[in-house]
């Protein structure tokens, strides 16, 4: 009777495979931090552009109120203080990511491995049930061939 195969290794593939499931959602977390630092850097810049925009148009028109240029202009230094604190924070993200996807490659190398043992292994039990197969076969017809052989001896006799 053929053995069912089972691999030796399984909860050690299953351990793999979670962790770099794990892995892949760090690295899908972090892609998401990184658009939404970029969305709110976008915002910020069009905001500076906006604000550049009306103090531009202030400094058209006749009546200019100083007041109004001070508040314009320290707008744009809080803005471009957002703007540097948002590039700051991207590029200390993108390293992070850089680490995840680092742990991600070697997860998913881990699990390749043992993805590929286990491939082989089967494969090596496959051929190995057949070989037992045809052995059991080949017996089979051998002990046919000599009863038949034996029994046209008994009738010959």
């Amino acid at each position: 009777m053929a053995r069912a195969y089972q691999f030796r290794f399984e909860t050690l593939l299953r351990l793999r495979r979670r962790r770099e499931d794990e892995c892949k959602q760090a690295v899908a977390a972090r892609l998401r931090e990184l658009q939404s630092l970029e969305r709110r850097r976008d915002t910020l810049l069009e905001r500076i552009r906006e604000q550049t925009a009306q103090t531009r148009d202030a400094l058209r028109t006749d009546s200019l109120d100083i007041e109004d240029l001070k508040l314009g202009r320290h707008w744009i230094i809080r803005l471009k203080r957002g703007v540097l604190d948002v590039q700051t924070r991207f590029a200390a993200q993108s390293a992070i990511l850089e680490q995840e996807r680092r742990r991600l490659a070697e997860a998913s190398k881990d699990v390749k491995v043992l993805s590929r043992l286990q491939e082989r292994q089967l494969v090596e039990h496959v051929a190995e049930m057949n070989r037992r197969e045809q052995l059991e076969l080949d017996e089979m017809n051998v002990t046919r061939h000599a009863r038949a052989a034996a029994d046209r001896e008994i009738e010959t006799a």
